[in-house]
């Protein structure tokens, strides 16, 4: 016992000193900081309670007062998966089969309720039968019946006993203890792709150094998304100080965030010229609100306002790309589709003339959002002349399940955006998308315009460019 107080002793204060090669963590406030992450209080936590246990004396014996203390020692056993992979594995895993998961389950039950029902009907003792031997006095002995029959324990303490029970007991296991079965092979068939994308994984840390060589590189210039990183400053003029401070020179958000074109224009100025790469046109309200209005026929007007607060933003900001939503609407008739490719087709004429690319994304996580297919952008851009498609790779992962397509859509893409997939984490993270592969294609396939980093940082806002630090593109602050 004094051993393992000592050593785990020694290890968090390793930890917590060593902590400081991390930029986010450097000085006493870095370190309050790594202090105050949940496995660090948890690690504290065990080695303050295992002192106590030493200094009570307890000889081994877990008396009441002492019970929850000995109950933080087992937390221990948190030290063997300390970044907690294994959890976010399974939860992975159990996320992306969750229609199937729940379609066998359900299937299961019913079938654990039903053959239960009808064993207990042919089992119970009424009537003549009430002198007869039965296991099934109650219907919650036969859901126990079922229970331990569908998921193959079988006990064999609760055992139909007429042949009437005991036929329909066959016939609903077999339906049942299938569907049970099931959820074990989904789970088994989904840990071992996740087992070959961490492989892809391992062979994507080993080409950092080419990614960082890559990503340097003049065609793949960096836009900050400031919609989503940063989000520990209160205001889009505060984000584009540190974007600056942080050595981006492109920015890209969903809106101006509150301000004037006048405004952000100057705050562009005064954090030393930034640029905006990309921006999209109103409304844009998450997570309920409007999401553009191009779909929508009934509300031709304020489409038509949106655009015009989008050419005077785009003109004070010297912005080359637009963002045009296509809206929330259930409705796939011939009919929206042709008024939401009218509705490109004006915005393209508004916005060719001021040298501003109109480009649309297909959105994978938004039930209702109308353009909601790479292939039906793709349609819609062969239809409209002038458009481009904003190819955002973690969409095109969620809704294609690969990017195999992606040599596809990189010709007609007028901005590009990255995120890891499933979680929208950032590309350096742990995830289906091995980024060191994709970013050598994209800039051997000579695309020229800035790659948007859309995602949401895992461990707080420094650490959403943590990953580029790695890389050596910007400098530790």
């Amino acid at each position: 016992e004094l051993v393992l107080v000592i050593f785990f002793s020694v290890e968090y204060v390793t930890r917590l000193w060593s902590a400081g090669c991390r930029s986010k963590y450097i000085g006493l406030r870095g370190r309050l900081r790594f202090a105050r992450k949940p496995i660090s209080v948890i690690d504290l936590i065990v080695v303050v309670a295992s002192l106590v246990v030493l200094a009570a004396g307890s000889n081994g014996r877990c008396l009441p007062p002492r019970l929850f203390v000995r109950f933080l020692q087992i937390l221990r056993m948190l030290h063997v998966d300390r970044q907690g992979g294994t959890w976010r594995l399974l939860g992975s895993v159990v996320y992306i089969h969750r229609q199937e998961l729940i379609t066998t389950l359900y299937i299961g039950f019913l079938g654990l309720i039903f053959s239960s029902y009808f064993v207990f009907l042919a089992e119970k003792t009424d009537g003549e039968d009430s002198n007869r031997s039965t296991d099934f006095n109650s219907y919650a002995d036969a859901l126990w019946w079922g229970v331990i029959t569908v998921t193959t324990i079988g006990y064999g303490d609760t055992v139909p006993r007429t042949w009437t029970g005991k036929i329909v007991a066959s016939c609903f296991s077999v339906f049942a203890i299938s569907f049970f079965a099931l959820p074990s092979g989904i789970l088994g068939s989904g840990f071992a792709l996740k087992v070959q994308q961490k492989q892809r994984q391992k062979h994507f840390n080993r080409q950092i150094p080419a990614a960082a060589t890559l990503i340097q590189a003049p065609s793949l210039r960096l836009s900050a998304n400031l919609s989503w990183l940063f989000a520990d400053r209160p205001g889009i003029v505060e984000r584009l100080g540190r974007a600056a401070a942080r050595g981006f020179r492109y920015v890209e958000a969903m809106d101006a965030g509150g301000e004037t074109p006048a405004s952000l224009a100057d705050a562009c100025r005064r954090a030393g010229g930034l640029q905006f790469a990309l921006i999209n046109a109103p409304p844009c309200r998450l997570p309920s609100g409007d999401l553009g209005l191009t779909a929508l026929p009934d509300r031709r007007e304020e489409f038509r306002a949106g655009l015009s607060a989008a050419a005077d933003l785009c003109s004070a900001l010297s912005c080359p790309t637009l963002h045009v939503m296509s809206g929330r609407t259930t409705v796939r008739s011939p009919e929206v589709r042709a008024a939401y490719v009218d509705g490109l087709r004006e915005a393209v004429q508004i916005f060719a003339p001021l040298g501003v690319t109109c480009v649309i994304e297909p959105i994978s996580n938004i039930a209702d959002y109308y353009l909601n297919s790479y292939t039906d952008a793709v349609a819609i851009i062969n239809d409209v002349p002038g458009l481009r498609l904003l190819l955002d790779l973690f969409h095109l992962q969620m809704l294609e399940g690969s990017l195999d397509s992606l040599p596809a859509y990189l010709p007609l893409a007028g901005h590009v955006q990255i995120a890891q997939a499933p979680g929208r984490q950032e590309p350096g993270a742990p995830g289906d998308i091995d980024y060191g592969a994709v970013l050598r294609q994209i800039g051997e396939a000579g695309y020229s315009g800035c790659v948007g980093l859309e995602y949401r940082p895992s461990d707080g806002a420094e650490a959403g460019i943590d990953w580029l630090i790695e890389m050596g593109y910007l400098q530790p602050h």
